[in-house]
């Protein structure tokens, strides 16, 4: 074997996105990486004395980051349908959230046939579910 060569396994990252309640619009595709964000709500008060504080609320907003690789028509087609409807979320490194998001973007990947595209859903942001029957 030549030395320099490098050898192991190449792992593609795949997420899966199905609206709720609705097990035949489940889409796989490859994204471009992992990005996950969390924000505690709240912020610094100013008091008429002159004092600041800070007023930290319960709620903690996780927004996750997606972009699907190499989408084709009927999938940019049916992830705009799951615009703000409730979904759920999973990828190989375990994650499986609640999610809705907002907003859409698409770039096309030129010299595809067909034509095939990078769709990167902004803000993925987890939402309370409670899968109980």
């Amino acid at each position: 074997m030549a030395s320099g060569l490098l050898t192991g396994t190449l792992h593609m990252t795949r997420a899966h996105l199905a609206h709720i309640g609705d097990p035949d619009s489940n889409m796989t595709f490859g994204t471009s990486g992992r990005s996950d964000s969390t924000v505690q709500t709240g912020g610094a008060r100013n008091y008429a004395n002159g004092s600041t504080r800070m007023i930290a609320g319960t709620a903690i907003n996780r927004v996750v980051g997606l972009t699907a690789v190499g989408v084709t028509q009927d999938e940019r087609d049916q992830i705009i349908a799951m615009m703000g409807k409730t979904c759920v979320f999973r990828d190989t490194y375990g994650r499986k959230l609640f999610v809705v998001f907002l907003q859409v973007d698409v770039s096309d990947i030129p010299l595809t046939s067909p034509s095939l595209a990078n769709v990167t859903l902004q803000s993925l942001t987890v939402v309370t579910y409670d899968e109980e029957v």
